[in-house]
C-alpha cells in the first residue's frame, strides 16, 4: 500500500487520491485542515486543523501528536518513543536498546541531501503522517519481505562468461528490526537514514548484493532497472550493478542520508534473452545441422550435438536426423513456442546415425 499516510497528512483534498491503489481506502478532509484516513487494511488517523491528531496502526501499532508538535509512538512489536516540542526525546527497542536524542539531532539541516523537502517537518501534523505511514508498512511488509526485487530469472550460475563473481551473499534484516530503525528517524531525524558506501563504491557489485546494502539500511522503496544487454565479449557481468540513483541523485557519498522512503532505482546489466520463434518438436526429423543453424541464427552461441548411434539400415530413420532437442543445464528440458532464454544457455540436439 505505501505511505499513504504520510500523504494524506501532508496533502489537500485536491492533490490527494484516497485510493490511489484502487484498494478500498478512503478519506476526507475539511475546509479547516481537519480530517480523516482510512486504510484497507484496517489502519486509521485523524488530524485536527491545530496540528494535533492520532493513528492507529493494523499491526497494533498507535501514536499521537500535540498541536505544539511532541508526540509519542508506541510499536506493534513492543517499541516505543517520544519526542518533546523542540526535537530531543528517546526510543525504547522491542530488542531492549536504548537511545536518547538531543534536539541538536533534529535540526532539519542538511547539507548532503538536497533532495529533502523541510516542508514535510513544517507541515501540520507531519509526524503523525509519518506513523500512519509506519503503521500502513508495517502491514505491506507482513505480505512480502522485499521489495520489487527477486524474479524466476535471477540465478548466479557457475564461472561462464558473462557471470559476476558472487560476493559474501548478505543476510536480509528481518522488517522488524527495520521498522525500528524507520520509527526512529521519523521521531528524530526528518526520516533521515545513512547509506554507508558511496554511490562509486556500489558500481560493479552484483544487483543482489546492493539490494542486501540498502534493504538492510532501511531504505523501503528500492527497484531495479534491468537492461538486458550482455552478449559474447559483453564488458559486463551477469547482474552488474552500473549506477544506483536516490530520489534521482546516481552521485554520493558515504553517510549521506536520504528518507527512508526516498525512491532508489538500481540500474544492472543482465545476460541478452532469446525468444525461440518454434517448438523443439518442430526440430524433430530435421538434419541435425540445420536445426543447429535455426538455433544459431537465433543468437544462441551454446548448442552441442550428441549422436544416437542406433541406425542399421537408414530406410524409415535418415542418417542424421533428428530425435529431440533439450535446453538447461542437467538432463534438460524441451521447450515450447516462443518460450525465452538466456542467449549462453546450454542446448543439446541428439539425432540419429550408424554405429560405425
Amino acid at each position: 500500500m505505501g505511505d499513504r499516510g504520510w500523504e494524506y497528512l501532508n496533502s489537500s483534498d485536491d492533490d490527494f487520491e484516497y485510493d490511489k491503489d484502487n484498494d478500498g481506502s478512503w478519506g476526507y478532509e475539511n475546509s479547516d485542515g481537519s480530517g480523516s484516513f482510512y486504510g484497507s487494511d484496517g489502519s486509521w488517523g485523524y488530524k485536527n486543523s491545530d496540528g494535533s491528531g492520532s493513528y492507529y496502526g493494523s499491526d497494533g501499532s498507535w501514536g499521537y501528536r500535540n498541536s505544539d508538535g511532541s508526540s509519542t509512538y508506541y510499536g506493534g512489536d513492543g517499541s516505543w518513543g517520544y519526542r518533546n516540542s523542540d526535537g530531543s526525546g528517546s526510543f525504547f527497542g522491542s530488542d531492549g536498546s536504548y537511545e536518547d536524542i538531543d534536539s541538536s539531532s533534529f535540526s532539519g539541516d542538511d547539507e548532503d541531501d538536497d533532495s529533502y523537502d523541510s516542508s514535510d517537518i513544517s507541515a501540520g501534523a507531519s509526524l503523525l503522517g509519518g506513523l500512519i505511514g509506519l503503521g500502513i508498512a508495517a502491514y505491506a511488509a507482513s505480505k512480502s519481505s522485499s521489495v520489487d526485487y527477486t524474479d524466476t530469472n535471477d540465478t548466479y550460475q557457475g564461472s561462464s562468461k558473462g557471470n559476476i563473481p558472487v560476493a559474501k551473499r548478505q543476510v536480509l534484516k528481518s522488517n522488524s528490526e527495520l521498522f525500528g530503525k524507520r520509527a526512529k528517524a521519523f521521531l528524530f531525524k526528518h526520516k533521515l537514514i545513512p547509506i554507508d558506501y558511496s554511490s562509486y563504491s556500489l558500481i560493479g557489485k552484483s544487483g543482489e548484493e546492493v539490494y542486501a546494502i540498502l534493504h538492510n539500511c532501511g531504505f523501503k522503496n528500492v527497484k531495479r532497472l534491468v537492461i538486458k544487454d550482455i552478449y559474447v565479449n559483453s564488458q559486463y557481468y551477469d547482474n552488474e550493478v552500473e549506477k544506483v540513483e536516490i530520489n534521482g541523485r546516481s552521485q554520493f557519498n558515504a553517510n549521506s542520508e536520504f528518507p527512508y522512503d526516498a525512491q532508489i532505482v538500481i540500474t544492472i546489466h543482465q545476460k541478452k534473452e532469446i525468444t525461440i520463434p518454434f517448438s523443439a518438436s518442430s526440430l524433430r526429423k530435421l538434419n541435425f545441422n540445420e536445426a543447429c543453424s535455426r538455433l544459431s541464427a537465433l543468437g544462441f552461441t551454446e548448442i552441442y550435438t550428441t549422436p544416437i548411434k542406433d541406425l542399421v539400415t537408414g530406410w524409415i530413420t535418415k542418417d542424421g536426423s533428428v530425435e529431440k532437442v533439450v535446453i538447461g543445464s542437467g538432463n534438460g528440458e524441451t521447450f515450447k513456442k516462443n518460450a525465452v532464454y538466456k542467449y549462453d544457455v546450454s542446448i543439446i540436439v541428439h539425432y540419429h546415425t550408424f554405429n560405425k
